[in-house]
């Protein structure tokens, strides 16, 4: 497991951890693996800062590692318990098959999560997790989708989508209510512990930015430099600046060092990757199948 990417035994593992406090012991049985590859994992996920050992030797999910479960979908909870009975009633209303209807569930979740998002970043965190047959991400959002989400109450799609000349606020779909993210995990109390150091593993992009410490600024213009980077599929270090530096600058004096900084951040999101770099020249690449069938072709 890289530290970008949490497969299907990790994230069974911080699914486990979701609601109690277990030891090395009783997951292993739980899982009915060696204890050197329970141990390794586990290491990994406390690396990650996704899991910690507390008392009597028992592992338990921080604050982190919760966040991930539910930025991904990934958790026990079905998606629909959170979601407002009319918003639940319109997605029952739209009569579509199972695996499409909780695509558009999985995106709402999502908008209701994070409370504002691009279409950029749904796609990015959504199709993966529910793909719905659709063989590319473009047909999934939109043929299933995009059109649905629109219709959805709590709902207020983005003013214009256009990246010519990109506007973080115009191209934002927005949550009409309290966004979860800002709903605190622990409200018995109890302080949150510090995430632990070491690198982190990210749900989506998304979650990447928001996680990665930066400031205000330098979030937003990675969130531009990403839809760009999103709506091109391949991008030059030197275009993205070209397209994005001026209007977001980040409090950098020059596009050299703001190119510095994006490149630091692209680089431990998923999903991203430096297709070439020489010594004048990076150059990204992004495909939001993950792993699926990609819109490349």
């Amino acid at each position: 497991m890289s530290s970008n990417t949490l497969d299907s035994f990790g994230r069974a593992i911080l699914e486990t951890l979701e609601d109690e406090q277990l030891t090395a012991d009783t997951l292993e049985a739980a899982f009915e693996t060696s204890r050197e590859t329970l141990e390794e994992r586990l290491s990994q996920l406390v690396d990650n800062a996704l899991v910690r050992q507390g008392d009597g030797g028992r592992y338990e999910l921080t604050d982190n590692g919760r966040r991930v479960l539910r930025a991904t979908s990934v958790g026990k909870r079905d998606d629909r318990i959170d979601i407002p009975a009319a918003v639940e009633a319109s997605l029952e209303g739209f009569s579509l098959p199972p695996d499409r209807e909780d695509a558009v569930r999985k995106a709402f979740s999502f908008l209701q999560y994070w409370g504002d998002a691009t279409t950029a970043e749904l796609i990015d965190g959504c199709y993966s997790e529910s793909p719905a047959d659709y063989d590319t991400a473009k047909r999934w959002w939109g043929d299933c989708v995009e059109k649905r989400l629109r219709g959805l109450s709590l709902v207020e799609p983005p003013r214009s989508e256009s990246i010519d000349s990109p506007d973080l606020d115009e191209m934002l779909w927005r949550y009409e209510n309290v966004p979860v993210v800002e709903t605190p995990d622990d409200v018995d109390g109890r302080d949150v512990p510090d995430p632990q150091p070491g690198p982190m593993s990210f749900g989506s992009v998304r979650h990447g930015i928001e996680k990665i410490e930066m400031s205000d600024a330098e979030r937003t213009a990675a969130r531009v430099a990403f839809t760009v980077l999103f709506d091109r599929e391949t991008v030059t270090a030197a275009e993205l600046a070209e397209r994005v530096y001026g209007d977001y600058p980040a409090g950098y004096d020059s596009s050299d060092d703001w190119t510095v900084f994006l490149s630091d951040v692209f680089d431990a999101l998923p999903g991203i990757e430096r297709d070439s770099e020489t010594m004048d020249e990076v150059v990204w690449s992004y495909w939001p199948s993950h792993g699926l069938e990609t819109d490349r072709d």
